[in-house]
């Protein structure tokens, strides 16, 4: 039911693109001039096939690089990148990127197909969205789309009678009303 309720977002409608790679054999020099040129926080590294086989992310040059005072042109992406890649198909659920993010702690998703990198997406593109999901949903509840929910042994919704908010509904002639409502069908 729960599918009902939200519409379902693939990752395909809400990812970054184009991706921008780099060789795994490059500097980290060389990688810092296109994260600036490009103005984006990652590159996806790909080996000598153009597969992807990893990422390199502003922060994995600070941690890896910067901290140990080490020289970006003499050290190679391939010593500092985050590996493995977790890759994600395009048609895989915003949620379902949610879920796998929170479960691996990374912040960052790259979507393949063909073994290509078509697009990331991040734990930002997930917020970014998120709040238009909650005005879907209020939206959703405010025209009596989403059913009531039990609240502990009582029901919570809008009353199928009056329409307003209850924490109390009870059933009565097949229908979920309020207190006040049900009142008013038994005394008829």
């Amino acid at each position: 039911m729960a599918s009902n309720l939200m519409p379902e977002i693939k990752v395909k409608e809400v990812m970054r693109s184009p991706v921008y790679t780099i060789s795994e054999k490059a500097t980290v020099d060389e990688a810092a001039k296109l994260l600036a040129e490009h103005e984006v926080g990652s590159l996806v590294v790909v080996n000598e096939e153009g597969k992807p086989v990893g990422i390199l992310t502003e922060r994995d040059l600070v941690r890896r690089v910067m901290v140990k005072n080490l020289l970006p042109s003499q050290v190679k992406v391939s010593e500092v990148m985050s590996s493995p890649l977790i890759t994600i198909p395009p048609d895989i659920s915003l949620k379902e990127a949610a879920r796998q993010m929170g479960q691996l702690g990374i912040k960052k998703l790259v979507i393949v197909e063909k073994d290509q990198p078509i697009g990331i997406i991040s734990s930002r593109e997930v917020l970014q969205t998120t709040p238009t999901l909650i005005d879907v949903l209020h939206e959703r509840v405010k025209v009596g789309m989403v059913p009531p929910r039990r609240s502990g042994g009582s029901m919570s919704g809008y009353c199928e009678s009056c329409g307003q908010w209850s924490d109390a509904l009870v059933e009565a002639n097949g229908s979920f009303v309020c207190e006040e409502c049900a009142s008013e069908v038994t005394s008829e």
